[in-house]
Formats: structure tokens, sequence, C-alpha cells
């Protein structure tokens, strides 16, 4: 995890320098871009492997971006760690409904039932 936090630290640093404007929003705008481009690369080669040029760039643009945003927000790679888990755990006990047209599924809200 200090390894990954000192990257979180690294890169904030670089795009506070370099996106001096730059919002919490903002990132997560471009966020929003760049997993647009993720599912472009999946759709277009489905079968993608890790060792895949596009792919791999897609990933680290999100993850970075991921990381940036959270840092942004006042997150410490463990905060954000530690919300994934708590989240996760809730995801765990829902009831998820039938994949849409696109595959997505997502959880039965109260008001579905």
């Amino acid at each position: 995890m200090n390894e990954i936090q000192q990257l979180m630290n690294e890169w904030f640093i670089w795009a506070s320098k370099t996106f001096p404007q730059s919002t919490a929003l903002s990132h997560a705008k471009h966020l929003q871009k760049e997993a647009a481009e993720l599912c472009e690369v999946l759709i277009e080669s489905p079968n993608e492997s890790p060792l895949n040029h596009s792919l791999r760039m897609e990933f680290a643009d999100c993850f970075i971006l991921l990381l940036n945003t959270a840092s942004k927000c006042g997150f410490t790679m463990q905060e954000l760690t530690d919300c994934a888990i708590e989240k996760m755990e809730i995801n765990k006990n829902r009831k998820w409904g039938k994949p849409d047209k696109d595959g997505i599924v997502e959880h039965i809200r109260k008001e579905e039932k």
C-alpha cells in the first residue's frame, strides 16, 4: 500500500503543478472521457490481453485519473481502499437484477421490488 500511496502523492503533485486550475470535478469528467476510451478499445477487441498496448494505456489513464480525483477530494490510498472494502460488503448483500443490453447488471432498488 505504501508504494501505491507514494505514486498517488507523486502523481497528485505533478497534476497540481501541471494543471493548477483543475478541480476534483474536472478530474472526474476527464476520467469519464478516459473510461469511454477504454470501452472503445474493449468494443473493438473484446478478448484483449494485458499485453495490448492500447488497453494498457487506457487502464493506466483511468487509474491515474481515479487516484488524482481521490487526492483532490482529500483521500489517501488507505481511505480509498477502506471505502472500496466497505462498498464491496454492501454490494455482497444486495440483490442484483438481470443484465441490460450492454451487459450491465445493477442492484435492485427498494422501490423496484
